[in-house]
C-alpha cells in the first residue's frame, strides 16, 4: 500500500493591482483606460469585496483567470452565453444601487512552497495551480465566515 504525504505552505497579501502601479482602486464598473490595459493583460487570483463606506468586507466573490482585464471586461459587459458574469454583473449593480462598494483585489503571492517546489507570481500562468489556490482561499475564506458570492459553494 502507497502511502503518500504532501506538505503545502502559501503566504500571500491582498493587494488592489493599482497599488501596484500608483492608480486608482479599481472599483466595478470603471471603464478600462490606457494605463490600466497595460498592467491587466496578466493571470490572477481575484476577489471582488462589497462594502459599505466604512465598514469591513464580509461579502465576496473570488475566481482565477489568464487575463485579468478579460475577466473584468466580461462582468462589466457579459456576452449571452456568460452566465457566471451575467449573475455577478446583476449582483453588483444591486449592491452598489443599495450603497455598496464593489472593489478588486488580486492575490500578491510572497512564498508558495508545494513538496519542497517553491512557486512564485508568474507561477499563476498555469491553470491547475490558479485553480488549487483559488479553491484554498475559498475554503478559507468559508471558514472565516465571509458570506461567498461563488455559486458552486
Amino acid at each position: 500500500m502507497e502511502t503518500n504525504m504532501y506538505s503545502l505552505s502559501l503566504n500571500f497579501e491582498w493587494k488592489s493591482v493599482d497599488a501596484v502601479v500608483n492608480i486608482e482602486t479599481y472599483r466595478f464598473p470603471r471603464p478600462f483606460d490606457k494605463t490600466m490595459n497595460k498592467f491587466y493583460h496578466v493571470p490572477a487570483i481575484y476577489r471582488w469585496k462589497i462594502y459599505k463606506p466604512n465598514t469591513q468586507c464580509t461579502v465576496v466573490y473570488i475566481g482565477e483567470t489568464d487575463n485579468l482585464k478579460r475577466r473584468i471586461s466580461g462582468y462589466i459587459k457579459p456576452g449571452p452565453s456568460q452566465h457566471t458574469n451575467i449573475r455577478m454583473k446583476a449582483l453588483f449593480e444591486q449592491y452598489i444601487n443599495d450603497g455598496f462598494i464593489v472593489e478588486l483585489d488580486t492575490i500578491q503571492i510572497k512564498t508558495f512552497i508545494f513538496n519542497g517546489i517553491e512557486f512564485e507570481q508568474g507561477s499563476l500562468d498555469s491553470k491547475n495551480i490558479r485553480v488549487l489556490l483559488e479553491n484554498l482561499i475559498i475554503l478559507d475564506h468559508k471558514k472565516n465566515n465571509y458570506e461567498l458570492l461563488n455559486a458552486r459553494i
